[in-house]
């Protein structure tokens, strides 16, 4: 992450987090918002979209192993 971007996470379908480097400390900051006020909350800061990641219980085998046989 460098200056003047932010990263949104949506974690439902309303809402998210934005964060992005605070110009005058470099420290994260954090700030919830909805993806309605996603504009707004940004002003002129380049966003990019992060999509969640796939949860073990949305995976179509329980089972990592690819070779994995049921005898």
């Amino acid at each position: 992450m460098i200056f003047g971007e932010a990263e949104f996470c949506p974690d439902g379908p309303k809402l998210g987090t934005l964060t992005g480097l605070c110009p005058n400390c470099a420290g994260l900051m954090h700030r919830r918002t909805s993806i309605a006020k996603l504009h707004a909350a940004t002003g002129d800061l380049k966003v990019s979209i992060k999509h969640a990641e796939s949860r073990l219980g949305e995976t179509h085998s329980s089972n990592c192993n690819p070779y994995f046989e049921r005898g």
